[in-house]
């Protein structure tokens, strides 16, 4: 069980949390706007930081979708705020998500230089292709 712990894990429980909160904090803002707390200097300020919090906010989950459909390594995605501690997935009922072992990172990197090779070389029969044609 050692090596399950030295592997990043994350709570998916804890990362929907740490997002429902920014939704808060950009709610909370946004009716402080609405009802007249912020000075006119402060309008551009507080645009700019609700701009970039929903930017942050979709990025993340852009990221999480990648962890959760196995095209992203979970490691990538981990911080201590949402660090999994349950020993076996679905302890508690959250989802844990799990850093790759090496094997499968290698496994992983060997399937994307496959489709590279493979793309460079429909790349490569196009191009002598336009060249035959004269293009």
């Amino acid at each position: 069980m050692g090596n399950i712990r030295s592997k990043r894990q994350i709570s998916l429980s804890s990362e929907f949390h740490i997002l429902a909160r920014s939704i808060d904090g950009m709610r909370i803002m946004t009716e402080k706007w609405r009802d007249n707390h912020f000075s006119h200097e402060e309008l551009p300020r507080l645009a700019d930081a609700l701009h970039s919090t929903l930017i942050l906010v979709r990025e993340r989950l852009s990221l999480l979708d990648c962890v959760v459909r196995d095209t992203l390594d979970a490691k990538y995605a981990y911080h201590k705020e949402n660090q999994a501690f349950a020993e076996e997935p679905g302890d508690d009922g959250d989802v844990v998500l799990r850093s790759w072992s090496a094997r499968k990172a290698a496994e992983k990197l060997r399937g994307e230089a496959e489709r590279a090779a493979h793309h460079a070389q429909v790349v490569e029969e196009r191009r002598k292709r336009r060249q035959q044609d004269g293009g």
